[in-house]
């Protein structure tokens, strides 16, 4: 544990493996049950409509779609892929690019082992000692 200022508020916290105050985190807690409880009572709606019926921020609300924490409520809403702008129901990437992304890393990673030079098994470090007589 360590002290963090809030990644919302700035304020200083001691860290307990969040990024956000518990004041913050309450907030948003509380944002969260309020979209959750807007969506169990007017059904499918837009991201833009659920700001407006709620007041919470398109921001946290594509938060709340991004973690998966809105699948529970039976409402598939959906938020554009990072990468290709697909619509998504959680996460950063669709299956595509999250593909793509694994198989270029993979790539990467056998490149980097085969440009690693050859060290033969029995190699030893030699040192010379220097006499001044």
């Amino acid at each position: 544990m360590g002290l963090r200022n809030c990644k919302l508020c700035g304020q200083v916290f001691v860290s307990d493996s969040y990024k956000i105050c518990s004041q913050c985190r309450e907030e948003e807690e509380q944002d969260f049950l309020t979209v959750k409880e807007y969506i169990y009572d007017h059904g499918k709606r837009s991201i833009p409509e659920i700001h407006e019926g709620t007041e919470v921020s398109v921001k946290r609300i594509k938060k709340f779609i991004r973690e998966g924490r809105l699948m529970e409520t039976g409402v598939e809403l959906t938020v554009e892929c990072k990468r290709c702008g697909a619509p998504i129901t959680e996460g950063d990437y669709c299956k595509e690019c999250r593909d793509a992304l694994t198989n270029s890393l993979s790539q990467g990673n056998s490149k980097d082992k085969k440009e690693e030079p050859k060290r033969k098994s029995n190699s030893r470090m030699h040192t010379s000692i220097w006499r001044d007589d």
